[in-house]
């Protein structure tokens, strides 16, 4: 009779452990628990540092042969028909 107890103690507290054990590491069902799984995931896929390489995109190279004037502000008119005149040329 000893045995039968024991052996349904043993039995009794692996299922309590089981459930237990459940519980915890079950997938989380709240509303909000799909949106922070996916800001999980993108955060895993960003990168920490700029890339670099050939496929990169950077900032435009500058045309060669030509000269970069600075306008003043005053200079600048603008007609009615949205053409813009700079400097009166």
């Amino acid at each position: 009779m000893g045995n039968l107890i024991f052996l349904v103690g043993a039995i009794g507290l692996s299922v309590v452990g089981s459930v237990v054990l459940w519980m915890r590491n079950r997938p989380a069902t709240s509303t909000m628990s799909s949106i922070d799984a996916f800001k999980r995931e993108m955060s895993a896929l960003a990168s920490e540092r700029p890339p670099t390489g050939p496929n990169t995109v950077g900032p435009a190279p500058r045309p060669s042969g030509g000269t970069v004037r600075a306008v003043n502000p005053d200079e600048v008119s603008d007609d009615r028909d949205g053409s813009v005149d700079v400097g009166g040329r």
